[in-house]
C-alpha cells in the first residue's frame, strides 16, 4: 500500500507540486521525511532536475526535522525567493537549531552580494540584520549575526564591531573578529594585531585568520612569531593565513616550514605551497576574456560559515515576529552553551579561480 502513495520522481512537474503537496503534507513526518529525501537523491542524480519550489513549501512545517531537512537542501539555492522565505523563518522560529541554519543561509547570500559588489542587495540585507540585532535580546543570536555585518561598511556596523572587540566577553570578541575577516577591509589591521598575543588561543588562531584576509604582503612580519606558537592550532591558522596573503616572501616562509618539529605544520604547509605553485601556473594562462569575467584577481578568503549541527538544539520561547517596518521584533532568551569555533582547513580557502555560486 505504501509504495502505492510513493512519489513518482521521473514524472512529477510543476503542475503537479501543489496537488502532491496537498497530499504528502496529510502523512505522518516520518512518511513525508522520506519522500522528500528520494526526490533530492533524485535530483542529484538527474542533472537539470529542480524540485526547489516543492521543498520551500515545507519550511514551516511543524516538524524540527523536516524544517531542519529543508534549510539543508536550500544551501544550493540561487533564486531570490528563497532569501525571502528565510527572512520569514527568522521572524517566526523559535527553535535555535533552525534559526541558526537560517542565519547560515543569509550569510550565504550577503557574502555572494558582497563577491558580487551588488552594492544595494548588500546593504539592504544588512541592515535587515542590524535591524534584528537591535531588536534581539539572544546574545547567542546577536553575536552570530554580529560575524555577517562585516561584509558591509558604515559607521554604525563599525560601532557595534568595536563594542564587541572592547569588551571582557570571549564570545563577543569572536563574532566582531570574524566580522572583521569577513570584511577584507585593511582598516582593521591596527585592532586585529592586539589581538595576535591575545592569553587565549583561539582568539589568537581567529586574528590570524583575519590578518590573513585583510592584509597585505608588508603585514606577514605580524604573523612569524605565531609559527612556533604554543598551541598547534594557533600555529595551522598562522600557516594559512600567510598562505591567504601570499607572494614570494610567503613561499620562502611557507617552503621553510619544511623544518618544523610539528609533523602537521609539515604536511600543512606543503599543501600551501603546492596550491601557490599551481596558482601561478595559472596566471600564465590569463587572457583579457577571462579578467572580464571577475573570475581571476580576487583574494583568497577564509570560508565563515560555520556549522551548528551539532549544537543542543531546544525550542526557544519569544522569537515572535519582525513586521516589515522592523517593529515588534520579540527575541528569545539568552541561551549559554557554547559553539564551538574550529580552525578551519585548507579546504575552506576559496580558489581565486573557482569563483563559487549560493551552494558553494
Amino acid at each position: 500500500m505504501m509504495e502505492k502513495e510513493n512519489i513518482k520522481t521521473e514524472k512529477i512537474n510543476f503542475n503537479e507540486f501543489d496537488s502532491y503537496y496537498t497530499s504528502l503534507k496529510t502523512k505522518d513526518d516520518k512518511f513525508i521525511l522520506s519522500e522528500l529525501s528520494k526526490l533530492r537523491k533524485y535530483e542529484q542524480k538527474n542533472k537539470g532536475t529542480d524540485y526547489e519550489s516543492f521543498m520551500i513549501k515545507f519550511i514551516e512545517h511543524k516538524n524540527l526535522s523536516i524544517r531542519v531537512f529543508i534549510l539543508e537542501y536550500l544551501k544550493k539555492s540561487n533564486d531570490i525567493t528563497t532569501l525571502r522565505e528565510v527572512k520569514k523563518t527568522l521572524m517566526k522560529e523559535k527553535n535555535i537549531r533552525v534559526i541558526f541554519k537560517s542565519i547560515e543561509l543569509l550569510e550565504r547570500w550577503i557574502r555572494e552580494f558582497s563577491n558580487k559588489n551588488k552594492t544595494k542587495e548588500l546593504n539592504k540585507n544588512v541592515e535587515y540584520i542590524m535591524n534584528l540585532i537591535s531588536q534581539s535580546s539572544n546574545k547567542k543570536i546577536i553575536n552570530r549575526l554580529i560575524e555577517i555585518i562585516g561584509y558591509s561598511d558604515n559607521k554604525d556596523i563599525d560601532s557595534l564591531i568595536m563594542k564587541n572587540l572592547n569588551t571582557n566577553n570571549k564570545s563577543d570578541k569572536i563574532s566582531s573578529i570574524k566580522s572583521i575577516r569577513n570584511s577584507s577591509n585593511s582598516k582593521w589591521i591596527p585592532f586585529i594585531q592586539e589581538f595576535l598575543d591575545d592569553n587565549d588561543p583561539l582568539i589568537r588562531a581567529l586574528a590570524c585568520s583575519a590578518l590573513g584576509n585583510i592584509g597585505e604582503e608588508e603585514h606577514i612580519d605580524l604573523l612569524i612569531d605565531l609559527l612556533e606558537d604554543e598551541n598547534l592550532d594557533t600555529q595551522k591558522s598562522s600557516v594559512l593565513a600567510i598562505y591567504n596573503i601570499g607572494g614570494s616572501y610567503a613561499i620562502n616562509l611557507l617552503e621553510g616550514l619544511k623544518f618544523s618539529t610539528e609533523p602537521e605544520i609539515i604536511k600543512l604547509s606543503e599543501k600551501c605551497v603546492i596550491e601557490i605553485n599551481k596558482e601561478k601556473q595559472l596566471d600564465h594562462t590569463i587572457t583579457p576574456e577571462k579578467l572580464s569575467e571577475g573570475f581571476f584577481g580576487q583574494r583568497r578568503k577564509i570560508s565563515s560559515n560555520d556549522e551548528f549541527d551539532e549544537y543542543d538544539a531546544a525550542n526557544v520561547e519569544g522569537w515572535g515576529s519582525l513586521n516589515t517596518d522592523g517593529t515588534s521584533f520579540i527575541a528569545p532568551d539568552a541561551i549559554d552553551d557554547d559553539i564551538d569555533d574550529p580552525i578551519k582547513s585548507l579546504s575552506d580557502y576559496e580558489k581565486p579561480i573557482e569563483q563559487p555560486d549560493i551552494d558553494d
